[in-house]
């Protein structure tokens, strides 16, 4: 019974998530989409910088942190600034970032090889001081003291071990440095992580997330060959998917 309530709220307001530049430049997903998977190694880097150019855009027509932080004068602290991007994805928030505040340099990181080849290859294009790296946020390798500032865009609410990401981020940060992080928390009405299947906010308030896990699969499922790429192979709760007790 209780799943078929789940089900039933969940379409409400489905989602399916589509293989094309927006949602491309948004969802990870679309690396295992075989449109992508079996082009050649050349059309695939064509077609991920083209996904690594749209957040360029999009960052560059709604830029995240004056959404949250437009009081102050971010400009003024990072001109010139050592930076580190934790979450780089595919580099195009990255590199414009760079250029919008007027850094010295900045290194991203992420933890998928293919994001940061791609990330490595738009920085290239464009002419930017980035530098990439594949890492954990909970492991950082660079000395302490690194950076003036580090910067982040929807990737603490991820990460395995968020008191370790914090005290990495202590340690690489130079006195003074800042920390200019934007996340969901875990309780917001729509952070359930359920979003290639659906917008129906709250669910996770009144269910248990194994319970919204089962039912999420089933949807999929449903769905048949066209949603295999983007069906998770992991069916348990990851550390970040919390739900009612």
């Amino acid at each position: 019974m209780q799943q078929a309530v789940i089900r039933a709220l969940m379409k409400v307001r489905p989602r399916q998530i589509r293989y094309d530049a927006e949602d491309g430049a948004i969802f990870r997903e679309v690396f295992e989409h075989p449109r992508y998977r079996d082009l050649d190694e050349t059309a695939q880097m064509a077609l991920a910088l083209e996904w690594a150019a749209k957040l360029y855009q999009i960052e560059l027509e709604q830029p995240q942190f004056d959404q949250f932080f437009g009081s102050l004068d971010l400009q003024s602290h990072l001109a010139g600034a050592a930076m580190l991007d934790i979450g780089c994805y595919l580099g195009g928030r990255t590199v414009r970032w760079l250029e919008r505040y007027r850094a010295a340099a900045i290194h991203g990181i992420d933890i998928d090889p293919r994001f940061i080849r791609v990330a490595t290859r738009f920085a290239e294009s464009r002419g930017a001081r980035a530098t990439f790296g594949v890492t954990f946020a909970e492991d950082l390798p660079h000395p302490d003291a690194s950076f003036d500032a580090i910067i982040s865009e929807n990737t603490f609410e991820h990460v395995r071990d968020i008191r370790r990401v914090m005290a990495e981020c202590a340690r690489v940060l130079r006195p003074r440095g800042l920390l200019i992080v934007i996340f969901p928390p875990f309780w917001g009405p729509s952070s359930h992580h359920l979003d290639l299947v659906t917008r129906t906010p709250f669910l996770h308030w009144v269910f248990s997330y194994p319970a919204l896990l089962k039912a999420y699969l089933s949807i999929l499922d449903e769905r048949g060959p066209d949603a295999a790429w983007y069906r998770r192979k992991d069916e348990r709760p990851l550390p970040f998917e919390r739900g009612a007790r």
